[in-house]
Parts: C-alpha cells; structure tokens; sequence
C-alpha cells in the first residue's frame, strides 16, 4: 500500500491517532484534552487529509522531501532551526496520513532538539548529548523560536505515535521549564520585554505551544498559559495596533515571516486547544498585513520592498507562506482573503519553502480575487516610517513603482537609511538598495553631509522625530513627505552629544510620483555651514551612462533617466556591487554622486527620474519652475502630449495662493502642488477662472487638471489677492 494511500478514516493507523488522544489525563481547564490541539482543528486535519488526497503541489513537495530523507540523520547547521525544520515536516506528514515511518523520523529530531546540541553551538550531529537545558542559553536565547517551540509541537503532532514514550514526555516538559525559566529570569536572555525584536516573537512562540500544547502532562506548568497572555496583552497586541500598525516588521522581511508566525499563531492556538478567548477581535493586523503585502509587492511580482534592518541576503524576496496563513487561519472577510490567495499564488515561487508551512498553510478552496485601487483603497500605502505607490493596477505587470522609506521611530543598528527611494518598471529594479544584509547609509538612497556628527557623512541610526507621511490619489499621484531629516545628520539626543554642531539646521525629502513614470525628488536643506558638503547619491542596478547631467540605465526591458536640477554639480559614478555579490543574482550595482560645486547654506536640489521603455531615446523635456508668488519651485515636464507640473513649497509654511508660468504647455497640463493650506482653491488659467472650489488631498497636497495655459493661478476660494497683472517668473 503507497503510503499517500494511509489518509482515509477508515484506516487503522489515523483510527489509532483519534483514539489515542483521547486517553490522556486532564488538561489545564481552558486547555482541550485531546491532541492535537496547537493549529490542527478538526477542520484543518480534514483540509490536510484532501490535500493528501488530492495530492497537491504542497504536499507532493512535503512528500517527496519526506520520503527521500528517511534515515538519513540529518544533522543541525545553526541553533537546531534545521532540526526544527525535519521534525515539523515528519511531524505534519504523519498527522496527515498516519504512516508510522513519518512518526519514526519525526521523533529522531525530537529527541535531537530536546537532548543535543545543535550547529554554530554544538556539533549538530544527532544523538551527541551535549544539549538539553543549555541549548537555547547560546546567542542570548536566540535558540528559543527553534528548540522552545519545537518541542511542544512534535509533543503534541506526534500525539500517541509510536516512540512517544512517556520519559520523553516528561523530558519535554523538564526541558520547557528549564528553558523558559533561563529566559525570564538570566539577565542574558536578549529583549524579553521588546517585542519588536525577532528574540521576543522566539519566546512568545515558545511559552504559548507549551502553554497549550503540554497541558496535561506530568511538568507542566499552570503559569505558562498566564505568561503568554500577560505577554500578548502588554506586548504582542500594543505593538501590533501602535508601532508596527499597517503590516510592517521593522526588521524586515526575514525575520518578518516568523514574527507574523510566531505572533498571530497564538489567537489560532487559542481557537483550535482551548475554549479561551482568540483575541481575534483586538486587532486587524491580519487585514493590514494583506494589505501591506500586496502593496509591497513589485509590479512584476519577483521582488517585494523591503524596509528592514535585518532582513538577510535574501532582502527584496517574495515569501507566499506568511500570505497563505493569513488566507486560511485569520478572520479576513472574503475580499482580503481572495486577494492574500492571489498574492500568494501570483508572486515569483518561493526560494526559500519550509514545506512543513506551506502544505499547513496553503488552501486550494480559497478563491482568488485580484487586487485593484478600488478593493485595497488605493495604488499607495503607508507603514510606520515606509510608504510605496505603483502607476498602474496589479494586473499590469510592466507598471512603475516607488518605495520610500521614511524612518521608524529608533534604530541602534548605526548608520541608517531616511528618505531612501528605489525604482522599478518594466519587470525590473532599477534604482535599489545596494546591501542585501541590512540598511547602511553608504549602500542607501540618501543625501550626505560633511561634518562632525558621529557617522558623517553618513546618517545616524535613533532619530525618534522624524516624520514621514504619504498621499495620494490612484492614477494621478502619490506624495512622500519626509521631515527632521536633519536630526539624521546630529549625534546629539537622547543625551548622547557627539560634541559637535549639528551638520544641517533643517532638511525634508519630499517625493512626488505622476503616474505612469516620472518621479521627482526634492531635497530641502540647510546645512549649518558651506562647509558642510552636501552629495546625493543614487544606486543604479547596473552601470549607468553619463551624457553631461543626464543619467540613463538600460537593463532589460526598463531603462531610467536621472537629470538634476537645483545647482551646477560635479557628476561621478563609484561601484557599490560588493554588498550586492550575494543577491540573485548578483546585482553590478553602481553609485551615482551629485555634488553640487558650490557650499550653501539653502539648497533645493531636485533629482528627476522618468521610466520608460529600454528602446526609449531620449528623456522628457524637463525645467525648473518659481513661482512668481508662493514662495514655491517645481519642476515643468513635457511628457507625451501631457504637461506636468509639480510646485514645492521653499520651507515650511503652508501656502494659499500661488502663480506660476510653465514653460511646457499641452492640451493637458497635470499640477500637483505641495504644502497647501488645507481647503477649496479655485483655478485661472490665463487670468480666465477655469475651475472653482478643487479641493485638497491629504497631507496639504492639491491635484488639479487644466487645458493648455501659458499663465496659472492657484488661489483660496474666496481669498484672491494678487492681481492678475502681478510678475511671473
């Protein structure tokens, strides 16, 4: 008999599994008595088994890997995470079809995690002895998201398996209460009151499956299931509905995965073992977490923006997993939940599958439901301190896009990365971020300065006032606002002071993207001193061409133009691929540097990017623009029978009323202007009223469309005060 062919009910060995769970001594009241209880509900056991049936994608991979490795002892390379992996993927095969062989090797790893010592601590060769209550006090407990949550578990999976003995057993429940008592009472343990950090989301996940999944047996501890919920109620649920609000994971995309694991596994825990409430209805973070997903999702489905500090070689990657859990464990209504199965289904295949999560969390049932501007609220979105925008639907996979990031409230991890923006369009990345570990300022889209803070030029890593916000109306514009960027350039906080004056009094980034492929970047500064150099730099995919001050990449079917505009400025290009070596594949990443020729104190210096087609000759015509009252600069682009405006306020105050003279016209000219006061404007055009009453957007931003005019005035419904006659620039 094929072992694919042990799933039905009628069988003995899942018949055994069902009878067995039921012969267990009382559980901790709240707590089922029956295994399994930790995700594995009736109703997904059944899911499992017709996947089994059916044998889908998922499960053809689980088994293949399963059945290839039977034997094979395969031993731990780093902190028992590889043995984690073996016994979660024999584990979940076995509960699926109850083939005693699963059991078999599942149990070789459990043994392994729970009495020996894995790689980068310990030889990692199974059956070596030399781990037990010392596995997870190396790296500050990093051990605990591996071996912590690795052993409830497989307990509870491998539920009336054979080689679940109860010496075992009972060993498990010693081992969790060694473990999670070094946690929370050795000073070593890392970050167990933060639960931004990837060490938190370890010890959550650990506490709560031995929590659920061990009561009843002979060790186990009450207080656990306490200590999971004082930790979801004054860490997890704060952090998720404040800081990480709208889906992020500050450190990234690597990490990230576990933590949506680690942190949203638990209502799913509570729902499928115990009668306790799930804390479901304390929270959407699922919903943001689709949402920020599909958002960040490249319109060619192979990358994903990534914001984060660690988030390893394989930063920019999709990873569908986190997408399928939420489609089939979280509360979605039915549009989000078609829309997280169509992205977990759409993006680029997952390089780096845990197969064990992928046949748990995928669902065939789930129909899918392409995203749009109308059913996820727009074309951009905003994260604490990340915001991104793409020029066209999802359906368009040649479409433009814009990440920017705009700073988290601290980070300690030393030069860090504010008012970064990258570009992709026509399948590609174009301008990216040149290290795949974390964010440094050097590898960044960031502006220099000279001077004596503690990483000049560079920027520093804790500036807790920067603010960042986003706008924007679909197909017609997005808007990024980055402020106190200046603090990136000052040591002094938090009474930490370098000694030295702060590089730069004021500074904002302010980024306006006018679908479907031009982006204009205006940085707003004014360093302390001329002394004080400024540089941009901006990291190109590949080797740029220089052409005067016009940039231009070509690299597959996309190509980008750079012009500054601003100032006169020495043009240099420096390779930067090294921290790119390790992608895939590897990028020849290279650094464009603007310095502007001369010092000043008050720069407003622009960096206009078009898109376009790798065949594309020449870039838009493009100027500069002050308004003749305002107190405004722009940008003028002539852009295939479209006239673009994009007016900036010079500092800080809001203006309403502003004139300007473009020197590009068309039968349809597109303005945006920034830094509005907030209200009706109306609109002449060649001193004539074109149109009254347009409101604003969010964040001071007023869109507007007109035919062709030589002359634009912009002002307050009811406000007028310039006359008509009064000089344009």
């Amino acid at each position: 008999m094929k072992r694919s062919n042990l799933l039905s009910i009628n069988h003995f060995p899942v018949l055994f599994l069902l009878l067995a769970s039921l012969w267990l001594a009382p559980a901790l009241a709240g707590v089922n008595t029956a295994h399994p209880r930790i995700w594995l509900d009736s109703s997904t056991i059944s899911r499992l088994q017709a996947a089994v049936s059916a044998n889908t994608p998922e499960w053809q991979a689980l088994k293949s890997w399963c059945d290839a490795h039977v034997g094979d002892n395969m031993r731990d390379y780093y902190q028992g995470v590889d043995w984690q992996r073996y016994m979660l993927n024999y584990a979940l095969a076995y509960r699926a079809t109850g083939n005693a062989t699963y059991a078999q090797e599942a149990i070789v790893y459990l043994r392994a995690l729970t009495y020996d010592a894995g790689g980068g601590y310990g030889s990692g060769v199974v059956g070596n002895g030399s781990g037990g209550a010392s596995s997870i006090t190396h790296d500050s407990g990093y051990g605990a998201r591996s071996y912590g949550m690795s052993l409830p578990v497989g307990r509870d999976w491998l539920d009336g398996a054979p080689g679940l003995t109860s010496d075992l057993i009972r060993d498990i429940n010693t081992r969790m209460d060694q473990w999670i008592t070094w946690v929370f009472t050795n000073d070593r343990a890392y970050a167990t009151e933060d639960p931004t950090d990837n060490y938190y989301a370890g010890y959550f996940s650990m506490v709560y499956t031995a929590a659920i999944g061990l009561a009843g047996d002979t060790g186990y501890k009450s207080e656990w299931l306490n200590r999971a919920e004082s930790m979801w109620f004054n860490g997890v649920r704060p952090l998720i509905n404040g800081l990480f609000d709208g889906g992020e994971w500050q450190e990234g995309w690597n990490y990230g995965h576990w933590a949506v694991r680690e942190y949203l596994l638990y209502p799913v825990a509570l729902a499928s073992g115990t009668d306790m409430n799930t804390h479901w209805s304390e929270t959407n973070w699922h919903e943001d977490l689709v949402k920020s997903q599909l958002h960040s999702l490249y319109p060619s489905r192979d990358y994903v923006s990534d914001n984060g500090s660690w988030s390893g070689d394989t930063k920019g990657d999709p990873r569908n997993a986190t997408l399928h859990f939420l489609a089939s464990f979280t509360p979605l209504n039915s549009t989000l939940r078609g829309i997280a199965a169509w992205g977990a289904n759409k993006m680029k295949a997952d390089t780096h599958q845990i197969r064990w999560e992928n046949f748990l969390f995928a669902n065939p049932n789930i129909t899918e439901i392409q995203p749009n501007s109308t059913n996820l609220g727009g074309l951009s979105y905003s994260m604490k301190g990340h915001g991104m925008a793409r020029g066209d639907e999802w359906s368009n996979t040649m479409a433009t896009y814009v990440d920017v990031v705009g700073g988290l409230e601290e980070n300690s991890q030393g030069e860090y990365n504010f008012g970064e923006v990258k570009i992709g369009s026509r399948g590609e990345i174009l301008l990216v971020d040149a290290d795949t570990w974390e964010f440094a300022s050097e590898f960044a889209n960031i502006l220099t300065i000279t001077g004596n803070h503690q990483h000049a030029p560079y920027q520093e890593g804790r500036t807790p006032d920067i603010s960042f916000d986003v706008a924007g109306v679909p197909h017609k514009f997005a808007y990024f606002l980055s402020n106190n960027l200046e603090q990136a350039y000052d040591f002094d906080y938090d009474n930490y002071d370098d000694g030295g004056a702060p590089s730069a009094s004021a500074y904002r980034r302010e980024v306006a993207f006018l679908p479907p492929d031009h982006v204009i970047v205006l940085d707003n500064i004014q360093p302390t001193s001329e002394a004080n150099r400024v540089t941009l730099q901006w990291h190109f995919a590949d080797s740029p061409d220089l052409n005067g001050n016009l940039v231009s990449l070509t690299r597959g079917a996309g190509k980008l133009f750079l012009r500054p505009f601003g100032s006169s400025f020495d043009i240099s290009v420096h390779d930067a691929s090294d921290k790119r070596s390790r992608s895939n594949p590897p990028l020849n990443v290279q650094r464009v540097e603007l310095e502007p020729t001369n010092g000043s104190t008050d720069l407003q210096l622009f960096s206009v990017f078009q898109a376009a087609d790798s065949t594309t000759a020449n870039m838009d015509s493009t100027t500069p623009v002050t308004s003749g009252a305002g107190n405004m600069k722009g940008i003028n682009i002539d852009a295939n029978n479209t006239a673009l405006v994009a007016m900036f306020s010079k500092d800080t105050s809001l203006q309403k009323e502003v004139v300007y003279n473009p020197s590009f016209t068309q039968s349809t000219t597109r303005h945006l202007l920034t830094g509005m006061e907030t209200g009706l404007y109306d609109i002449y055009v060649n001193n004539t009223l074109y149109a009254e009453s347009i409101s604003t957007s969010d964040k001071n931003t007023l869109y507007f469309e007109t035919g062709e005019g030589s002359s634009f005035h912009v002002a307050k419904s009811g406000e007028l005060q310039l006359l008509f006659s009064s000089g344009f620039e």
